[in-house]
């Protein structure tokens, strides 16, 4: 919460535009919070430049708003693009146009900023375009007061680099005592939250976000309780434009949900409307497919027949969310054949046979089997009824499935597991079934078929896997052991590693899929072994002896968690969200430590 002279400033702003009659609250945090937004990406930018400079690096082009050169604006016009303006990206900063007079203030704000910032083919705002379409310019003859707003927005108190105290200065904004805007209460939505337990890889959908409350305190709590998860450039790729989706039916509200998303570094909230569109279709398609001689579709059967019109999903009400609670969700989460299990079912079936009659698809079979269950417990055993059944999935896994297994065990294997298909999301389990064949191939009795039951599990693991098993089973594998304990790997236990990887792949192709060059051995392996906590302590008691402080000492042993999570580490990797070091070192101190930390990987 904010209180004192900062708060008193944004008191200050908001009377600036009561006293130039701009008295409607929606229209000031409309135009007031697209000047923060603005302000935002110029201040994200100095702070990244900053970085770079102290770690001797230029900061990526990749990652910068503003880059070198000319930013060409393009308009289509009779299907062909055509430049409608071109100007440097320097002069659309923010420190680079504050101090313009009134009226070039005004030019440059309107006839260059806002169209850079809703350009749909502007890559380096985001999704922003997706919001601002509706947006227009609201200091046309108020050029004193943009000068106003724009001179108190550069305070340096209103530093848009502190994510927290950003936050609390929008959301004052946009509260209910500021815009008039309906705000669920904070503890409602911390209650919320907690309830839920938001985990990575999840979809989180608000489709009424307002200022996207919900979705910022589902992310805190992602952040807070999968730290180390979020150090993982992958996991932290996805996080930040996979997992959040918001809609709002008012526009405005929308574009300023989002801008709170990315103040609380949230860096590509998704309003996208094909998703709610494709996510109504699905649940219009799971009430169609009920099986109509199911006892609960039988007593519903009218609430059926409604929502399996997608008509009675537009413009959704409480009432039709009470009606699907009540009698459509039993019927779709209860043991019914939803197409999912079916299939589950059908493969069961298809295994008892294949092995049964001697078939020779019993292999393939069996590995689409093992890797449903293999992707259940790497990714959804903190599900309760995932857990439940850890120990069959587990069975599952080993050889003794494959050679002990008896058409009864499996019907029991069949009905225990079934229920938890539903957990696997659909972009997963197709390519597993991809090559299911549904057919079975013979019901007679193949004694004489040349059916090869020696199969084993390893048979079904990747040369991926393979190398894995062998790096966490050879610790003393001379690669493995420098890795691990911060080492500086050297050739020799490379070409040796390299050697062992080649007798393991089935031939030259499966190994350059793993490895297409030998950089990207030691980063496989220190990502699949990660680091001893004993040498990491070792090098840490080298930093304190250094002089290094606690907050450094913290920072240092992130910084590791950060290479071991990733198998590698760049200098430009300091320049990303979660290895802000910019109030924790100098440019001495950082340095020093990247050039410890190069001397042993």
């Amino acid at each position: 919460m904010i209180t004192g002279s900062l708060k008193n400033k944004i008191n200050s702003i908001w009377q600036d535009f009561y006293n130039e009659n701009m008295a409607q609250t929606s229209e000031i945090v409309n135009q007031l919070t697209t000047l923060m937004f603005i302000k935002m990406l110029d201040d994200k930018q100095n702070a990244v430049e900053a970085q770079a400079s102290i770690i001797g690096i230029e900061a990526p082009q990749s990652e910068l708003t503003f880059k070198k050169g000319n930013y060409k604006n393009i308009e289509v016009i009779n299907g062909t693009e055509q430049v409608k303006f071109e100007i440097p990206y320097e002069d659309l900063r923010w420190k680079n146009f504050k101090n313009l007079n009134g009226k070039d203030l005004a030019a440059r704000i309107k006839n260059y900023v806002i169209p850079f910032i809703k350009d749909p083919n502007n890559k380096s705002v985001g999704k922003f375009a997706d919001y601002a379409k509706k947006y227009t310019f609201g200091f046309d003859d108020k050029e004193r007061l943009l000068t106003s707003v724009v001179d108190k927005l550069s305070d340096d108190e209103m530093n848009f680099t502190n994510t927290d105290l950003m936050g609390d200065v929008y959301e004052y904004m946009c509260g209910s005592g500021v815009s008039g805007q309906f705000r669920t209460p904070r503890h409602i939505i911390d209650m919320a939250v907690e309830m839920m337990k938001p985990q990575l890889g999840e979809k989180i959908i608000d489709p009424a976000m307002g200022t996207a409350g919900f979705i910022i305190e589902s992310a805190k709590y992602i952040q807070e309780h999968q730290k180390n998860e979020l150090l993982n450039v992958e996991n932290k790729k996805k996080f930040n434009s996979e997992m959040f989706y918001g809609c709002d039916n008012d526009s405005n509200m929308a574009r300023i949900g989002y801008m709170n998303c990315i103040l609380h570094n949230i860096k590509n909230p998704i309003n996208d409307k094909a998703f709610y569109t494709e996510l109504k279709d699905s649940l219009v398609s799971d009430v169609v497919s009920l099986n109509r001689n199911y006892i609960g579709v039988q007593k519903n059967l009218k609430y059926v027949e409604k929502y399996s019109d997608p008509v009675n999903w537009e413009h959704f009400t409480q009432q039709n969310f009470l009606d699907i609670k009540k009698y459509i969700a039993p019927n779709i989460s209860g043991d019914i054949d939803i197409e999912s299990a079916r299939f589950f079912d059908l493969l069961c079936y298809k295994y008892s046979a294949t092995k049964f009659n001697k078939n020779n698809t019993f292999a393939m079979t069996a590995k689409t089997i093992y890797t449903l269950a293999c992707y259940l417990l790497d990714n959804k055993m903190r599900i309760s009824e995932v857990a439940a059944h850890k120990e069959t999935l587990e069975y599952i896994k080993s050889d003794d499935f494959l050679t002990k297994t008896t058409v009864t065990n499996m019907d029991n294997i069949r009905q225990e597991i079934r229920q938890l298909i539903k957990y696997i999301e659909k972009e997963i389990i197709e390519p597993i079934i991809s090559d299911f064949d549904d057919k079975i191939i013979s019901n007679e009795d193949a004694d004489d078929d040349d059916v090869d039951f020696s199969v084993t599990v390893d048979d079904f693991k990747s040369l991926e896997e393979k190398v894995i098993f062998y790096i966490k089973t050879h610790l003393d594998d001379k690669l493995v052991y420098q890795v691990n304990n911060l080492i500086k790997p050297t050739d020799n236990a490379i070409s040796a590693f390299k050697a062992e990887v080649i007798k393991t792949a089935k031939s030259n192709d499966e190994y350059e899929g793993l490895f297409a060059s030998d950089d990207e051995i030691v980063p496989f392996v220190r990502k699949s072994i990660g680091l001893n906590p004993d040498a990491v302590n070792k090098f840490i008691d080298l930093q304190s002896a250094k002089g290094l402080n606690d907050n450094q000492i913290n920072y240092t042993r992130e910084l590791l968690n950060f290479i071991a999570n990733n198998g590698k580490f760049e200098r430009a990797d300091l320049l990303r969200d979660e290895l802000n070091f910019g109030e924790i070192f100098d440019n001495v101190s950082i340095n020093a430590l990247i050039e410890d930390i190069n001397s042993i990987l």
